[in-house]
C-alpha cells in the first residue's frame, strides 16, 4: 500500500512577503519564552560552540531553552549556525532552526545581537490536503507551541 502525502513548499519572494511577515510575527510571538532563555546564554561561549563546530553543545542549548514552550518537541536546531563579526559593531550569532509540525515545516533564522533578536522565515512546507491560506495554517499551527488546551 503507497500512501502520498500533499506538500506545498512556499519560498519568500516580493509577492508572499506580507505573508511571510506575518507569520513571522506569529512565530517570533509564539518564540518569545524560548528567545528569552537563549538570550541569556553567554554570546563568547556560543562563538566558541559555533566556530569549534561543536553541534552537539549547539543542540542541547537550543534544547534546555525550548523547555520554555509548551510543546518543545516542536522546534528543532537545523544544525547550521554562524557569528557575523564587523570590527566597528557588536557581532551577531545566526542559528538555523525548524518548526516541524504535523501540518506544516518551517526553515528559519534566528539572529541574535547585543540590541535585538530576529526572526527570518526562510521557506515553509505544508503538508496535507487543505492548501488554503497559508499564513492562517501557520498561525494555526504555531499556537501549539504555547496552546494550553492543546
Amino acid at each position: 500500500m503507497h500512501i502520498t502525502t500533499q506538500r506545498r513548499v512556499i519560498e519568500r519572494c516580493p509577492e508572499n512577503e506580507q505573508d511571510f511577515l506575518s507569520c513571522e510575527k506569529a512565530l517570533a510571538e509564539a518564540l518569545k519564552p524560548f528567545m528569552a532563555e537563549f538570550y541569556l546564554i553567554n554570546a563568547g561561549v556560543m562563538a566558541y560552540y559555533i566556530y569549534a563546530e561543536r553541534e552537539a553543545n549547539i543542540r542541547d542549548i537550543v534544547d534546555s531553552s525550548a523547555e520554555m514552550l509548551r510543546r518543545p518537541e516542536l522546534l528543532r536546531y537545523a544544525r547550521q549556525a554562524a557569528v557575523q563579526f564587523d570590527w566597528h559593531n557588536a557581532f551577531a550569532i545566526a542559528i538555523r532552526m525548524e518548526f516541524v509540525h504535523d501540518k506544516v515545516t518551517a526553515l528559519f533564522d534566528l539572529v541574535f545581537n547585543t540590541d535585538y533578536v530576529g526572526l527570518d522565515i526562510l521557506s515553509i512546507v505544508f503538508h496535507g490536503e487543505d492548501q488554503e491560506d497559508f499564513c492562517e495554517r501557520f498561525r494555526q499551527a504555531v499556537a501549539d507551541l504555547t496552546r494550553n488546551d492543546a
